[in-house]
């Protein structure tokens, strides 16, 4: 083919007359030793194989190459703890297949242990069955693997009941220390790979996730309390001082999605963990295609800072490099969207995201003490965005905290920077307080309906306390309705209304 095909459509571009088929030459644009284009290799076809294999089978040297699986397929069982160390694995561990925990067994990987794994090859932990990890998995010679699968039982608890074995109900994902690391998956961790399989908990402390496709993914569960099955509860999975990473050494063809990907959970606490893309794709069509740091559909979570030390020093959670450091959203509802699923977000960090944070119709929300920092993006190309947002609020909301933050922009960047962007919130008492915004194209945006049509009742969307400084264009924009009366009721005389209390730039064209 004389690499004359194109990527990533991976077609054939020359018309070339084959004289015995009476045809155009139709070559095979995936074969490896096709001459096509590196990107589109995938495969040998089973006669270069062969040739491949009888080759090795004469040569010594090409034999020391060749992988010495340790393990195949292997079950781990029996309520003995398995126990793989670096003194007895220094060389690490290779398995071909898949890696099964089963439900009474408990495996332990080591410190400084590096369990490689086939491509199609997986590590699943079955319900009542645990999994903990100081050490490494990933790939083999280099290559991509499945992930590790934590099955659930989504009608039982996550407590565990002492008049049971095993005392767990659910499958367990243990990881800690320095060295605990997970990469190269497709799904670095999926509890519950099947909608009847949610459940799994997984609790990670220093772990790295690097260059998996979606890092954690979370399905559908409702935590029940053990001897009160009516009453729901968190869910008892965290992440604490994690990394979650992807950066050039990506070796997948998709897209990198999602650090933390959750559905219909409840209560995942997330402290002082980061999550910081620095790969660039080659081709990048959809500023989408930087991915999520945490994608949360129907469920609830807190992302806060970490004490550190002895003088308890606040390490923040961070958000880099990223589409959307948070997108957060709930299933349209034409009557009282749920409640039952608040999510807090405080004392993080969003720098250089497209958008740092996205409440898209999750009813419940409370986000303080954060640093929003606009004027860096991932790729400064034209076409991929027509702005930069720091919080944007869209749809309809029943109970939103917005307090504390600051929000800092690059009066250099050559795109629109805007702090808050409030879109149909809906007609309820929200309050932005307290907030500063400085060196911002537009500090706060209001489009749509966020406040009733009813001047006598004054309901919707209050601006109070925000500090302004150094805007390039306009304070406060509203195109729509917004609370007619900013500011608080008199309590001597409810006629009137005491300032909002917003101080405002002199830069400004608009206030």
């Amino acid at each position: 083919m004389n690499h004359q095909v194109s990527y990533p459509s991976c077609e054939y571009q020359a018309q070339v007359w084959d004289p015995v088929s009476q045809a155009y030459f139709n070559p095979d644009e995936h074969n490896i030793m096709g001459y096509t284009h590196p990107k589109c290799m995938e495969y040998f076809s089973p006669g270069q194989g062969q040739r491949m294999r009888d080759a090795i089978a004469q040569s010594p040297i090409l034999q020391e190459f060749l992988v010495d699986f340790d393990f195949s397929d292997v079950t781990i069982s029996g309520q003995i703890p398995t126990v793989w160390d670096a003194a007895t694995y220094l060389d690490g561990i290779d398995i071909a297949g898949n890696l099964v925990i089963s439900g009474d067994a408990t495996l332990t990987v080591g410190a400084g242990v590096e369990v490689r794994f086939t491509e199609t090859g997986k590590l699943i932990v079955r319900q009542g069955g645990t999994l903990n990890l100081h050490g490494a998995l990933t790939g083999q010679c280099g290559k991509t693997w499945r992930g590790v699968d934590v099955l659930g039982t989504p009608t039982a608890s996550q407590y565990p009941n002492p008049s049971s074995i095993p005392y767990y109900a659910q499958g367990r994902l243990l990881a800690s220390g320095m060295h605990s690391r997970i990469e190269n998956a497709e799904i670095g961790v999926w509890a519950g790979p099947d909608s009847d399989k949610g459940g799994g908990i997984v609790i990670c402390e220093g772990t790295t996730f690097l260059n998996n496709i979606a890092a954690v993914r979370f399905s559908t569960y409702e935590n029940k309390h053990l001897y009160l099955p009516g009453k729901k509860m968190p869910n008892l999975s965290k992440f604490e001082d994690c990394s979650f990473l992807t950066d050039d050494s990506y070796l997948h063809e998709a897209p990198f999605d999602a650090f933390l990907d959750l559905s219909g959970v409840r209560g995942i606490d997330i402290a002082g963990c980061k999550f910081v893309n620095t790969r660039v794709p080659e081709i990048v069509s959809d500023f989408v295609e930087f991915g999520y740091g945490i994608y949360s559909y129907n469920s609830g979570f807190k992302v806060r800072g970490l004490c550190q030390g002895p003088s308890c020093v606040t390490e923040p959670s961070r958000f880099e490099g990223l589409a959307y450091g948070i997108y957060a959203s709930e299933i349209p509802s034409p009557n009282l969207p749920s409640v039952s699923k608040p999510y807090i977000v405080t004392q993080s960090v969003f720098n250089k995201c497209y958008v740092g944070l996205h409440n898209r119709e999750a009813s419940t929300a409370t986000i303080t003490y954060n640093q929003f920092l606009l004027g860096e993006l991932p790729l400064d190309i034209g076409g991929l965005i027509d702005g930069q947002i720091g919080l944007a609020l869209d749809n309809y909301v029943i109970s939103l905290t917005v307090e504390e933050n600051s929000f800092s922009g690059d009066p250099e960047a050559e795109w629109i920077q805007v702090g808050t962007h409030s879109n149909n919130l809906g007609s309820r008492n929200l309050v932005l307080r307290r907030n500063t915004y400085t060196s911002l194209t537009y500090n706060n945006v209001a489009l749509g309906t966020n406040g009733s049509f009813n001047q006598n009742i004054p309901r919707g969307l209050l601006y109070e306390c925000n500090a302004n400084s150094s805007t390039a264009e306009n304070d406060f924009t509203v195109n729509g309705v917004i609370r007619f009366a900013q500011g608080k009721q008199d309590d001597n005389n409810p006629q009137l209304y005491l300032a909002a209390g917003n101080t405002f730039a002199a830069s400004a064209n608009y206030h």
